[in-house]
């Protein structure tokens, strides 16, 4: 499958969201993470490095965060209950070929 390149900027329920590239991403500990996603700033951050499909895979699950975070939904799930459903709702958008509209 081919895949389009990643959206610099996507719509969110709290506002726009940018998406940068980037090299040696790191996650809140200090640890190194293919993506994160910075709430103050409302930036997802991906490793730049990576082939395409994991690209995507990191987008999906980074913006899960995202619309977690502004419904409030993040704020009654365990760190662990939020990044299963983060993983749960990518999978089943990477299923469906699914890509933000530009």
């Amino acid at each position: 499958m081919r895949y389009p390149a990643l959206p610099k900027k996507v719509s969110a329920p709290g506002g726009p969201v940018f998406v940068r590239l980037v090299t040696r991403e790191k996650a809140d500990d200090g640890a190194a993470a293919w993506g994160t996603y910075d709430t103050e700033h409302r930036v997802i951050r991906i490793e730049r490095g990576l082939k395409p499909a994991m690209k995507w895979r990191i987008f999906w699950h980074e913006y899960t965060h995202v619309c977690l975070d502004d419904s409030g939904v993040d704020e009654v799930l365990t760190k662990e209950g939020t990044e299963a459903v983060c993983q749960a709702i990518r999978t089943g958008l990477m299923a469906l070929g699914a890509f933000p509209p530009r």
